[in-house]
């Protein structure tokens, strides 16, 4: 069975959880490790030991996660209508005025 972060499953490896390293963590997110890198290095959230090796705890990933959310758009403003209301009810009207055709 798969381990879902913030649920307890098995015993934690400490303070913070266990510990992924980059590609642990670009496999879980399943995305590359450079894509994790980066956003990992915009955000600050992962810890950097000597110069290049990369470390994220259980709750790095998550603000990774939601990091990479993306923010909803606000609506297109509407068109005007191509009618104005007075043409659209004289059209009503006269649609209304058509003798019906038969059902057949």
């Amino acid at each position: 069975m798969p381990r879902v972060l913030g649920r307890n499953t098995e015993p934690d490896d400490g303070p913070l959880g266990k510990i992924y390293t980059l590609a642990e963590a670009a496999e879980y997110l399943r995305t590359t490790k450079s894509a994790v890198s980066r956003i990992a290095r915009r955000t600050g959230h992962c810890s950097i030991f000597g110069s290049r090796t990369m470390r994220f705890s259980e709750s790095d990933l998550l603000a990774l996660w939601d990091a990479c959310r993306v923010t909803p758009t606000t609506p297109r403003e509407r068109l005007p209508p191509r009618r104005s209301e007075e043409e659209t009810h004289r059209r009503a009207l006269e649609l209304l005025a058509r003798p019906r055709k038969p059902k057949g």
